[in-house]
C-alpha cells in the first residue's frame, strides 16, 4: 500500500535528520527517513527547489581555464623540463573531446599512442602523438619495444645532435636508462633535463628526421601536444570586451606562448569559463530543467538544436546527478557538428566548484572514494566518520560555485558568454545554504556509517543474507556519489537495477531514471507520461519485473525499504527475492561471493590449482558428512554443557525460516557432541586439502596421497611416525609444549580471532564452521571446556603442519627462515614444514598402504 506524500525542502529535510541525531540518537528512525524518506508513516518527496530566492544576488566572472594545441613543432618560448623517459601517468587517455586528422584518416586525439616528454610550467604538459602507431583495437599506451625505437633512434640522437656537447650526460640508449631508473621495489625514478629556449623551434624537425633517416615509417608522423591544465584563477576577469582581451593576453604571456604564431600554425583550443558566486555566500547549483536553456545560449544554437543535444536519450549529453537530486545536477555536452554553433564548439560542461574539496586523483577515480574491499575488511566506518568530518567542517566555509565552461577553438577566444545574462543565470540556478548543501550529504553518509558499523558487530551468518550483502554491496556507489560524478557503467546500474524502488515503465519519466534505459513495455510502447502533465496522477512504486524501471521518484535518491531495529540481527534490505549478478558482486568487492564468505568468518584468497596437483587452492575445502548411525567421539553433552540453537532473522519479511547451512537443518547435529565430532573430522580433511605443491603449475604436490586417499585421511594418518609414507619431501621440527599450544592455538582460535588475507584458514570448511560453533556457545567456560578437549586430540597426534598465523601450510627453507627445521633427504630446499612429537622415521616407499583402516567420508 502506497504511503501518503509530504514535501520537504531541503533545509527542511536536513533540520529533520538532524533532530534524529541530536541531542540523543535515534538511529534506526535517522537511516529509515535519511535513506528510504520515511517520515511519521508517509513518504517524503524533496523539493529542492523551494529553497530557490525569486532573485539570487549572483556575481559573475569569466576565466581561461585550460588550453590544447597539436602542432609539428614546440611554440612554446622558454626552456623545457624534459623526461628522460615518458611518465606511464602522463599518457592521455582521458576524452578530451577533440580528433586529429593525417593521411586521408582521422581519430580520437585520446586513442592515438602517446608519450609525455615534458613540461615548460607548473601546470603545463608536453605530449607527442604519434599517428603512425595507431591501430582502431589498440590503446593510446605506446609499446615497450616502440618506447625503445623512438629513444635509440630518435629522441636521444635528436638531443644529441641539437645540444652537442651538453648531452653528454644523457643516457646511451633506453634500456640504459630502465635499468638506472628501475628500483629494487619496482617503481621507477624518471629524471629529467633542461632543454634550452633557442632550440626549442628546432626540436621537432630534428626528432622527425632522426627517426626516418634510422628507418622508422612512423617517425614522419609526430606531433606536438601542449596542454596548458587548471589555470583559471590566474586569468579572472569581467564579462566585458576589453577585459577579455587584456585577460587573454596575459593568459598566453603567462604560459610563454604567442597569439599569432598559434593561429597560423597547428590547431588551438582554449577552455573558457564562466563562474556564478553568491555574493550572500550562499551554495549555488545547476537546476536539471535549465541545461537546455544555458547550453543553447553559450552554444548559440536555436531552441530545437539546444532542446536534441540535452536529452537524456541523446548520445551527446550526459547529466551529472549532484548529491542524489535529480531536479539539480550538471551535465557534459559533445555537441557535434549540427551543434556546435558559430564558435565551433567541441565540449560544453556545467558543473559545481565544491568537488575541489573532495578532489583525489588515483587510478580511475577523480575523487575520495571508498571501494567494497574496504567495506569488507573494516575500513569503511572509519572512512565514513572522516567523509562525515569533511562534509561538517565544510558546512562552514566551503561556498559551491555553478560552473560552465566550453572549448573552443582559440580564434574565439573572446566570444564564449557575452549573450549569457546574470538573469539567465539567475532563472537558472537554485541557491542553498552552505549547512543545508553539505548538510544533505553529512546525513547521508552518517547514515551508511551507522549501517556498516552495526553489520559489522553482527553474526557473520546474518552478514551473509542476501539482503544483507546486497546492502553492504550498495555502500561504495551510494557514500562515493555524494561528492562525485555517479558510476553508471554495467556493473553498476546492475546494482542500481537492485537496490533501487521500480515503477513500471508506461508510468517513467527519463528525468527521474538514474540512468538512460529503455522504458518501452514488454509490447514495444513507449511511455507518454510527462511531468509537464496537469494532471494529478503520481506514479506508484510497483515490485520490479521485466516491465519496470528503476527510479528516483521522491526528489532524492532513496533506496529500497530496509529492515533493522528489534528482532532484525544486521541490517538490511526488505525481502523482494532480487540479488546483483555474479560479475557485478566481484566488480564491486575484487572477490567472488564464496571468498566473502571466508573474509567474513575470517579469510583469505585463493586461485584454481592445476588438476595434478592436491586442489589446495578451492575457495572452500570439501565438507565432511558424517554417517548415518556414526557415534560421536566427544562427551559433553553429558557434563551439562550444550549448545545455543543458532539465532534467527525475526523480520517479517521472510518468507521461510533460515536454511542456509545444512548443519542447521539437521536437528541431531544441534547435539553439542555429535558437532564437534564432525568439526574434528573435518579438520583432519581439510589439513591433507590444503597440502601444499611444488613450485610451478606443472609441479605435483608434495605429498603422496591420491585423491581418493586424501579423502580417507584419519587421526592414523596423523598419528603415523614413518612421515615418508606421507611426504615426497618435509621438513621438520620437534616443538616444546609452548610451541604445540602456539600451533593449536593459531589452528583453533579463541572467539572473535579472525585472519584477514590469511592463506587456507578461511578456505577451510572447518575454520568456518569453527567461528559459526563458538558463535553459539553460551558462555566462556563453554568456549574453554570445547578447546581443552579438543587439544586433548590433538595432543594424541604425533605430527601436525606447523601452523603460522597468516598460514596453514608454510614451505621456504632459506637460511634466515629454516629456524631448526630438519630436511628428510637431500640438500635444504623449499618444502612443507610439520611439527612432530619426536624424531621421525623416514623409508622410502611409493605411499601410504590403501589397507590401513579409516572412517569413509560422505563428500558434497
Amino acid at each position: 500500500m502506497d504511503l501518503p506524500i509530504t514535501e520537504f525542502s531541503l533545509g527542511e529535510f536536513c533540520r529533520q535528520a538532524r533532530d534524529y541525531v541530536w541531542p540523543v540518537p535515534d538511529k534506526h528512525t535517522f537511516i529509515k527517513f535519511v535513506l528510504n524518506g520515511l517520515f511519521d508513516g508517509r513518504q517524503v518527496v524533496l523539493n529542492p527547489l523551494l529553497d530557490r530566492p525569486e532573485a539570487p544576488n549572483l556575481k559573475l566572472v569569466r576565466d581561461y581555464d585550460s588550453l590544447l594545441g597539436i602542432d609539428r613543432h614546440v611554440r612554446v618560448h622558454g626552456e623545457l623540463t624534459l623526461n628522460v623517459l615518458g611518465k606511464v601517468e602522463d599518457v592521455l587517455r582521458t576524452n578530451i573531446h577533440l580528433k586529429h586528422a593525417w593521411n586521408h584518416q582521422s581519430a580520437p586525439v585520446h586513442k592515438i599512442p602517446n608519450i609525455g616528454i615534458g613540461k615548460w610550467g607548473v601546470h603545463t604538459l608536453l605530449r607527442i602523438l604519434i599517428p603512425g602507431l595507431y591501430t582502431q583495437d589498440g590503446g593510446s599506451s605506446v609499446s615497450a619495444d616502440d618506447l625503445r625505437v623512438f629513444y635509440d633512434l630518435g629522441f636521444y640522437p635528436a638531443i644529441r645532435q641539437l645540444m652537442g656537447d651538453q648531452a653528454n650526460d644523457w643516457p646511451a640508449s633506453y634500456q640504459a636508462e630502465v635499468f638506472r631508473a628501475q628500483g629494487s621495489n619496482g617503481k621507477f625514478q624518471i629524471q629529467t633535463k633542461m632543454f634550452p629556449e633557442h632550440l626549442v623551434p628546432q626540436l621537432g624537425d630534428a626528432l622527425r628526421e632522426a627517426l626516418v633517416s634510422n628507418g622508422v615509417e612512423w617517425g614522419e608522423s609526430i606531433v606536438f601536444l601542449h596542454q596548458v591544465r587548471g589555470v583559471k584563477n590566474t586569468s579572472v576577469h569581467r564579462v566585458y570586451p576589453a577585459a577579455i582581451d587584456n585577460a587573454f593576453a596575459d593568459f598566453l604571456d603567462s604560459n610563454r606562448l604567442v597569439y599569432q604564431e598559434l593561429i597560423a600554425n597547428g590547431r588551438w583550443w582554449v577552455d573558457v569559463g564562466l563562474e556564478a558566486m553568491s555574493r550572500s555566500g550562499e551554495c549555488l547549483a545547476w537546476r536539471t530543467d535549465s541545461h537546455r536553456h544555458v547550453v543553447g545560449r553559450i552554444l548559440r544554437i536555436n531552441e530545437y538544436r539546444a532542446d536534441k543535444i540535452t536529452r537524456p536519450t541523446s548520445s551527446k549529453y550526459t547529466r551529472d546527478l549532484t548529491s542524489h537530486m535529480p531536479q539539480v545536477s550538471g551535465c557534459r555536452v559533445a555537441p557535434g557538428a549540427h551543434g556546435e554553433g558559430d564558435c565551433h564548439a567541441r565540449y560544453v560542461q556545467l558543473y559545481q566548484t565544491d568537488k575541489s574539496v573532495t578532489a583525489h586523483k588515483e587510478g580511475f577515480q577523480h575523487g575520495k572514494f571508498v571501494n567494497g574491499a574496504a567495506v569488507l575488511d573494516g575500513k569503511g566506518v572509519k572512512y565514513l566518520e572522516q567523509l562525515y568530518d569533511l562534509y561538517v567542517h565544510s558546512c562552514r566555509t566551503v561556498q559551491a560555485h555553478a560552473r560552465a565552461e566550453v572549448r573552443i577553438p582559440i580564434e574565439h577566444y573572446s566570444v564564449p558568454f557575452l549573450n549569457v545574462t546574470p538573469t539567465l543565470m539567475g532563472r537558472s540556478l537554485v541557491t542553498f545554504p552552505k549547512n543545508f548543501w553539505w548538510g544533505l550529504r553529512a546525513f547521508r553518509a552518517l547514515a551508511y556509517q551507522y549501517l556498516i558499523d552495526e553489520m559489522g558487530n553482527a553474526a557473520p551468518k546474518f552478514r551473509l543474507k542476501d539482503e544483507a550483502l546486497l546492502l553492504m554491496a550498495s555502500a561504495p556507489w551510494f557514500v562515493n556519489s555524494l561528492h562525485s560524478t555517479p558510476d553508471l557503467g554495467q556493473s553498476h546500474r546492475d546494482l542500481l537495477t537492485n537496490i533501487l524502488p521500480h515503477i513500471r515503465k508506461e508510468d517513467a519519466d527519463l528525468d527521474v531514471l538514474p540512468f538512460v534505459t529503455s522504458i518501452r513495455d514488454a509490447d514495444g510502447n513507449a511511455s507518454d507520461y510527462s511531468t509537464d502533465s496537469e494532471d494529478e496522477y503520481h506514479p506508484r512504486h510497483v515490485a520490479a519485473n521485466a516491465n519496470t524501471v528503476p527510479c528516483m521518484l521522491h526528489g532524492l535518491l532513496f533506496i529500497n525499504p530496509l529492515k533493522l531495529g528489534e528482532g532484525i540481527p544486521c541490517p538490511r534490505f526488505q525481502h523482494n527475492g532480487r540479488f546483483i549478478k555474479d560479475q557485478t558482486f566481484k566488480h564491486i568487492f575484487g572477490k567472488e561471493l564464496d571468498d566473502v564468505q571466508s573474509i567474513i568468518y575470517g579469510g583469505g584468497m585463493v586461485q584454481k590449482s592445476n588438476p595434478d596437483r592436491v586442489r589446495n587452492k578451492v575457495r572452500r575445502t570439501t565438507r565432511y558428512i558424517p554417517e548415518e548411525n556414526e557415534a560421536p567421539i566427544f562427551n559433553l553433552a553429558a557434563q551439562g554443557y550444550h549448545l545455543e540453537a543458532p539465532g534467527r532473522d525475526d523480520g517479517s519479511d521472510n518468507e521461510a525460516p533460515d536454511s542456509d547451512d545444512e548443519e542447521e537443518v539437521d536437528m541431531f547435529l544441534q547435539d553439542i557432541d555429535m558437532q564437534l565430532s564432525v568439526l574434528w573430522r573435518q579438520f583432519l580433511l581439510d589439513m591433507t586439502e590444503k597440502a601444499p605443491n611444488m613450485s610451478g603449475a606443472g609441479q605435483v604436490s608434495y605429498i603422496k596421497l591420491n585423491k581418493l586417499q586424501r579423502r580417507q585421511v584419519d587421526e592414523d594418518t596423523y598419528k603415523n611416525k614413518v612421515l615418508s609414507e606421507y611426504f615426497k619431501l618435509c621438513q621438520w621440527k620437534i616443538p616444546d609444549d609452548k610451541g604445540w599450544d602456539i600451533i593449536f592455538g593459531h589452528l583453533w582460535p579463541e572467539k572473535d580471532v579472525t585472519k584477514f588475507a590469511a592463506q587456507n584458514y578461511g578456505q577451510s570448511d572447518y575454520y568456518v564452521s569453527w567461528g559459526r560453533l563458538l558463535d553459539r556457545c553460551p558462555d566462556d567456560n563453554t568456549i574453554k571446556k570445547v578447546r581443552r578437549e579438543l587439544r586433548k586430540r590433538f595432543n594424541k597426534l604425533f605430527w601436525v603442519p606447523h601452523a603460522y598465523p597468516d598460514k596453514i601450510w608454510w614451505t621456504k627453507n632459506t637460511e634466515r627462515d629454516r629456524s631448526g627445521f630438519t630436511i628428510t633427504q637431500g640438500v635444504a630446499r623449499a618444502a612443507p614444514r610439520v611439527a612432530v612429537r619426536h624424531t621421525p622415521d623416514w623409508v622410502l616407499q611409493p605411499s601410504l598402504q590403501e589397507s590401513r583402516p579409516r572412517f569413509q567420508a560422505r563428500l558434497r
